[in-house]
């Protein structure tokens, strides 16, 4: 079993291979090579998971277009992205926003909710209140001409976290490979927090001031909330499907992530 709290492996993470480095952005990585269903391995340089992508610029932007990227998916917010803008990406590349957690009819109620959750409720809310955006963004990867892709959110730990352990499971890796996947954007805190410090006070000081049990990644959060997809749907894919997800477009996409 997994270590339960990321502060008791924050020396043990280090960098790991599947990491993508940029100079304005600390939480890319490649969601190929883990171990899946049927002894196949998910597909490498297909979809990625990063954090928010706003700040690219120059050599940081050839870095991303080198990945030959077709897709950008961004998870926040309407507010978010008004605040800060979008990844500039080039003309053979689609940019889509998919506000995840906009998708709620109580934006009031829903503030509060989020700031007095854990991020384990967090996630089963988001599954639950969500499930069209998540179709949304499951749907838009599914099309052949949108790989290779990547998602992101503002950290790529919350929103970001659940689409990746979502993909994740549906193509059979195993729950200990899809929580350490989680777990590994504890490594990118540091090099984040300390860039943020000195080009952007404000987003470090918002990030500093969330409530610890928000900002905390832990185990059994991730899957947490696959257990309760399981207990409701009976699987990801279950789950997926009841959320509006083409049944044939979920087959071609969890084809595509695995070799």
């Amino acid at each position: 079993m997994l270590s339960h709290d990321a502060d008791d492996r924050a020396g043990q993470t280090g960098v790991d291979p599947r990491t993508v480095p940029f100079e304005t952005c600390f939480n890319f990585r490649d969601l190929g090579g883990l171990p899946a269903a049927g002894g196949r391995r998910t597909r490498q340089a297909t979809l990625y998971r990063s954090d928010s992508l706003h700040r690219l610029h120059d050599a940081d932007l050839a870095r991303l277009d080198a990945l030959g990227l077709r897709t950008v998916v961004d998870l926040r917010t309407v507010n978010e992205v008004e605040h800060t803008g979008q990844c500039v990406v080039g003309e053979s590349c689609a940019l889509l926003h998919v506000p995840m957690v906009d998708d709620i009819d109580e934006p009031d109620r829903r503030s509060s909710a989020f700031a007095a959750s854990t991020a384990g409720e967090i996630y089963v809310y988001m599954v639950t209140r969500c499930a069209s955006a998540i179709a949304r963004a499951i749907g838009a990867l599914a099309r052949p001409e949108a790989r290779p892709a990547v998602f992101h959110c503002a950290s790529g730990k919350d929103r970001t976290g659940v689409l990746a352990a979502l993909l994740l499971d549906l193509v059979g890796v195993a729950d200990d490979d899809i929580a350490a996947d989680y777990m590994l954007t504890a490594g990118s805190r540091p090099r984040r927090d300390a860039w943020l410090r000195q080009h952007d006070p404000a987003t470090a000081e918002f990030f500093a001031n969330l409530p610890p049990h928000v900002t905390a990644l832990r185990v059994e959060a991730i899957l947490g909330v696959l257990d309760h997809i399981r207990r409701e749907h009976g699987s990801t894919r279950g789950y997926l499907l009841a959320a509006g997800v083409d049944p044939e477009a979920l087959g071609t996409l969890e084809d595509a992530l695995l070799d």
